[in-house]
């Protein structure tokens, strides 16, 4: 038995473990800087966000930012929103059918340059429902611009994988479809990593044999910037694809022209992805403030998303809006909305674009009144969204039908009678406003059957 102060000099010498820095790009939440290894074979130091050069105590290993970019951010350069350039040159050379898909592809490019602050970062996956639709074009396109990132490498196995994204770069992987041909086990593997890969500090493990011929675990960071291609949008399980930007790619018109890819583009490429890290190590510090702060909360939360997708959108909608690209921001929002809907969201809305043509219907202060199918009939009147429940969205409003003599009809029929205070206090509930005050003056709009849209007064 250990006595009370042994064990409380023990426990006091016990420290917290610290992650292992990564080389290529690091960030500190506490002093709010960003670290982007430089170097080649034999040299390497850190270059970071508040103009400092560090040692680093790590291996040497190359990287793609050239020293010229460096010294000049040391001596106090600055970069503006690299977004117009990046989205500029993928236009030159990539074809996407939905235009607003050239600034999703921007905004993530330049969202590899600072992954390491977010607390995920959504995995970019291509597919298409047949060969040559151009995702391995945007895969080597991108490969020039993004943070470190590799060429797109096919089917890569589960190791080559962990070790590819260990370094940190941008990790760009082509032909998944293949994955499943390498077996169960090594497409259950490669999609645990996935599983890590997308959450900051997300690791896997791996036992390893010492120089005594011990095993001893091994934790290896995967967590990275992650883009995928394929024909078969199955390649991926569903686990994987709830992580991901989807992106269908189509071939395009053969009067639709693009540059021909070839090794200049690496030659028009490379200010762009100096400038690209030139903006990150600028303007870190807001992208992380806006990362943060309540105004983004709420503009995400007014797109009505699911948790995960909020998770993956949020790093690009901070970055537009740091970088003051609020265009930008607003095609995103609503990419954001068609490719990543929650769908008890999308029901509140479809129920408040009811409530409102109901309201329309009735006139201020006044009252609807009709059988089911005739008020959804004159509902299609006044909106598009889809009624054909509307019996069941009454009820779930707690309304319920009652005897009433209609208009053209000598006998009661079970008919809703419904005031335009009652659907405003249940427009309150769902939109989240107090209901406007009711006015003075009744207006009924009565729909009996075999009555058309004349057929209704307010």
């Amino acid at each position: 038995m250990t006595d009370k102060a042994t064990a409380i000099r023990i426990l006091d010498a016990i420290r917290p473990s610290t992650a292992r820095r990564r080389f290529l790009q690091s960030w500190d939440r506490d002093a709010r800087v960003l670290r982007f290894g430089f170097g080649d074979d034999t040299t390497s130091i850190y270059i970071r966000s508040d103009r400092v050069i560090e040692e680093n105590a790590q291996s040497p290993m190359p990287t793609k930012l050239e020293r010229a970019t460096a010294l000049r951010f040391i001596d106090g350069g600055t970069a503006d929103s690299p977004l117009t350039a990046v989205q500029a040159i993928l236009r030159e050379y990539i074809y996407f059918e939905d235009q607003r898909v050239y600034a999703l592809l921007s905004v993530w490019i330049m969202g590899t340059y600072v992954y390491s602050m977010f607390s995920h970062y959504g995995y970019l996956f291509l597919y298409s429902p047949t060969p040559r639709c151009g995702k391995t074009r945007v895969e080597e396109v991108t490969s020039h611009l993004a943070f470190e990132a590799t060429t797109p490498l096919n089917a890569p196995t589960p190791p080559t994988i962990r070790e590819t994204a260990v370094g940190g770069g941008t990790a760009i992987f082509d032909t998944l479809e293949r994955w499943q041909e390498k077996g169960t086990e090594s497409f259950g593997a490669a999609m645990e990593l996935l599983d890590a890969g997308f959450r900051s500090g997300g690791v896997v493990t791996k036992m390893l044999q010492d120089k005594s011929g011990e095993w001893r675990r091994a934790l290896y960071p995967v967590y990275a910037p992650y883009m995928f291609a394929a024909i078969d949008r199955k390649s991926l399980t569903e686990t994987a694809l709830d992580r991901s930007f989807e992106i269908e790619m189509v071939r395009k018109n053969t009067r639709t022209k693009t540059r021909v890819y070839d090794d200049r583009c690496e030659t028009a490429c490379w200010p762009i992805r100096e400038h690209l890290y030139m903006a990150a190590l600028t303007h870190a510090r807001d992208i992380d403030e806006v990362y943060h702060s309540p105004e983004l909360e709420r503009r995400i939360d007014a797109l009505g998303l699911n948790d995960r997708a909020a998770d993956i959108w949020r790093p690009l909608l901070a970055i537009a809006v740091a970088l003051d690209e609020l265009a930008m921001a607003d095609e995103l929002g609503a990419l954001a909305q068609e490719m990543s809907p929650d769908p008890d969201r999308l029901e509140e809305r479809r129920q408040l674009s009811i409530l409102r043509g109901l309201r329309t219907l009735a006139g201020t202060g006044g009252t609807v009144t009709g059988t089911t199918q005739h008020i959804a009939d004159m509902l299609q009147q006044v909106t598009t969204v889809d009624s054909t429940d509307l019996h069941g969205v009454l009820s779930s409003w707690e309304f319920r039908e009652k005897s009433i003599r209609l208009p053209g009809l000598d006998t009661p029929r079970r008919a809703w009678e419904i005031t335009d205070a009652e659907l405003a206090s249940i427009e309150a509930r769902l939109d989240g406003y107090p209901p406007e005050v009711a006015t003075t003056t009744t207006t009924t709009a009565t729909l009996a059957v075999g009555e058309t849209n004349d057929g209704l007064s307010s």
